[in-house]
């Protein structure tokens, strides 16, 4: 299991990420028996119960969904129940939002004086449609005021490993001039992680207030990756990434 190294003495909250030893994480990617007891070992290495736990259905879009006490335990055993958004906002405490991940970009967004919690998943796709934007605009709706956001983007693909040739970058249309980098075989990387604080920051986020993991999915065995796996054929699979706040 890894910890954000400044998220870990955060007052209030519980989170973790898992890692390739501590299984698949995806019904997707693997049998449902075996799912089941690797997410049961990582939701009590965290000292979490699965009926305080919610589980997301991606969309690869915009939906912020909020969540509560009520909806403890949609999903974890079972993927039918999982709710479907691209990020997920609650005010509860001991509730835990759930998860999976390999490569795009797990962002918690937190505000200590509230409790207001959100954690979201962000891709190429979404990136394009300034969903990082859109999360901070969803706070401020209800008075949270977006320089006491404090948010922490996990492990995820760095630009040293998202590389594609010119023709994806161009079919995918990705606009981000900046974070678009030439490569001196003619392909391009791009900067995730650099947009998305961008977008952020654009919005009244304080740059001191963004945290990076330093780990890069694509690049680190110890995680799944789904770009490194297209890559090499290696068994794919999914890690969770699980946060909440203790009352």
């Amino acid at each position: 299991m890894y910890q954000l190294p400044d998220l870990k003495n955060v007052p209030g909250l519980i989170h973790g990420f898992s890692d390739i030893a501590d299984g698949n994480m995806a019904f997707t990617w693997g049998k449902a028996g075996e799912v089941i007891e690797n997410r049961k070992r990582f939701l009590n290495k965290l000292g979490v119960p699965p009926e305080r736990v919610v589980v997301m259905q991606i969309e690869h879009d915009l939906d912020i969904v909020e969540v509560g006490a009520s909806h403890g335990g949609r999903g974890v055993f079972n993927s039918e129940e999982s709710i479907k958004a691209d990020a997920f906002f609650t005010k509860d405490a001991n509730l835990f939002l759930f998860l999976l991940v390999g490569d795009c970009l797990p962002v918690i967004f937190w505000e200590k004086g509230t409790g207001a919690l959100a954690l979201a998943h962000i891709s190429w796709m979404n990136t394009n449609l300034d969903f990082a934007g859109k999360i901070v605009k969803y706070f401020e709706n209800l008075d949270i005021v977006p320089g006491k956001l404090q948010v922490f983007i996990g492990p995820g693909i760095h630009k040293e490993s998202y590389i594609f040739p010119k023709e994806v970058i161009q079919n995918r249309g990705l606009t981000w001039r900046d974070f678009l980098l030439p490569q001196a075989d003619g392909q391009i990387a791009v900067d995730l992680v650099g947009v998305n604080i961008t977008q952020l920051e654009r919005c009244g986020v304080r740059r001191d207030n963004v945290w990076v993991s330093p780990v890069d999915t694509a690049a680190d065995k110890n995680f799944f990756s789904h770009y490194r796996a297209r890559q090499t054929g290696e068994t794919e699979g999914r890690m969770a990434m699980v946060v909440g706040r203790k009352r």
